[in-house]
């Protein structure tokens, strides 16, 4: 992952059996009732129907799915264009000529279909104590799924042949300047209530880990928009999931700007839910907007007055984050 790694993370993607860069990604059997709940047929059958791909390209290249607006890959990409033209410190430089991959893994609990999430320990080197996706960095010759699959099981200890891969999204920079590659994939197993007795966590790592279901997810009362009250966010989205083990613990900064393009662009038309509706619409798909400029609404999203309530990151985090890197949230 991004930080702290286990004696298994320094073995290479070639030696525990996974696909080099450019090679066919690996794929089970669709047999387990896991793969039923979820509906994986309709879920791959989407995939490949939305891929930007060429068809005839893509006969071993997982499906590349649009997730991310043009706006925001144009938003997230100048950021970290100015960040490296910007800077003299070598820790930037390094961390934007790097590419990272995350693992969004589709699971069930007690039988719903659910997303499940890390919350980062605090002996990692970034991002401490939130919640992410597992991930990391890509190993030279190695191809994002390939690290995507890696990392989880790493973090989690979910074997990669426990694992269906259905998609890619489009690589997006962090706010490090990390260029990030969301893989979205189907765990074969269901792991039931925290403390989730089937994962095995690597504690260097991981604190915990949980899932949201879908209804959870797609419930409009733990979606909004940051308000004004989180500096350098204004006007992202945010999730409150309601489950007992966060403790109030938010998904925000990339987390939720990937979590939010696969739940609305790809699994609510893909499984015939509807799409979230925000009050207005996202910074980056306002002319001239982004993530922390202000508009005529003040920097207040939809369900702007519970968004200084909820447990995020006080404006005080976020001026001490800025001196400092990374700084938090993306």
């Amino acid at each position: 992952s991004y930080g702290a790694r286990t004696n298994a993370g320094s073995m290479s993607s070639m030696a525990r059996g996974l696909p080099a860069m450019g090679s066919a990604v690996p794929h089970i059997v669709g047999s387990s009732s896991r793969f039923t709940t979820w509906e994986l047929a309709k879920l791959q059958r989407s995939a490949s129907a939305c891929s930007v791909y060429n068809s005839s390209a893509s006969s071993t290249l997982l499906p590349k799915i649009p997730t991310f607006s043009d706006g925001l890959l144009h938003m997230m990409h100048s950021r970290r264009d100015k960040l490296i033209r910007e800077s003299d410190d070598p820790r930037v430089l390094r961390r934007a000529a790097r590419r990272a991959a995350v693992l969004v893994p589709l699971c069930t609990k007690n039988g719903q279909p659910a997303i499940l999430f890390n919350v980062r320990s605090h002996r990692v080197s970034t991002h401490k104590g939130q919640v992410a996706f597992p991930g990391g960095h890509i190993e030279p010759g190695e191809a994002a799924p390939a690290a995507a699959l890696r990392e989880l099981e790493e973090e989690v200890g979910v074997p990669t042949d426990k694992v269906e891969l259905i998609a890619r999204c489009a690589a997006i920079p962090a706010i490090t300047g990390t260029t990030v590659t969301p893989v979205l994939g189907l765990l074969d197993q269901d792991i039931g209530e925290a403390p989730h007795s089937s994962l095995t966590l690597c504690d260097d790592e991981v604190d915990f880990a949980f899932a949201l279901t879908l209804d959870e997810l797609f419930d409009p009362s733990v979606r909004y928009l940051a308000g004004d009250d989180c500096p350098g966010l204004t006007g992202a989205p945010i999730f409150q999931g309601k489950a007992p083990e966060l403790a109030g613990t938010p998904v925000w900064g990339l987390t939720a700007i990937i979590l939010d393009g696969i739940l609305n662009e790809f699994l609510a038309p893909a499984l015939g839910r509807e799409r979230f509706q925000y009050e207005r619409p996202l910074p980056w798909e306002r002319p001239g907007g982004g993530i922390g400029g202000a508009d005529e609404s003040g920097g207040r999203g939809s369900n702007a007055k519970e968004s200084q309530s909820r447990c995020l990151p006080s404006a005080g985090d976020w001026a001490r984050a800025s001196d400092e890197l990374p700084r938090p949230g993306f």
